[in-house]
């Protein structure tokens, strides 16, 4: 995976991180600094452990690639009109 995120890039993780401990303290690989959390379902009781690897947790995000309105979200229900919709049951987003 680091071959890939660069400590200056930011991720973006559109949710369930792990389903347990062991599989949070994997974050400890991965280079890259400024790391987004979108909560998913998994992420709820973790999320005191989740803040030590994660600059923001958030329940969604708007934003613009290119010219593109973006809804970044967890929940592929949660789908907002007019946006396109980036769901955690699909894919991670990276930005470098």
């Amino acid at each position: 995976m680091n071959d890939i995120v660069k400590a200056n890039d930011t991720l973006i993780h559109l949710g369930d991180v792990a389903m347990d401990l062991d599989g949070i303290k994997l974050l400890d690989k991965l280079v890259v600094k400024n790391k987004i959390l979108i909560v998913g379902n998994y992420d709820i009781q973790f999320q005191t452990e989740l803040s030590k690897y994660f600059k923001t947790i958030t329940n969604d995000a708007k934003m613009t690639i290119g010219d593109i309105k973006c809804y970044l979200n967890h929940y592929p229900t949660n789908h907002k009109e007019k946006y396109f919709n980036i769901v955690g049951y699909v894919f991670m987003v990276l930005f470098t």
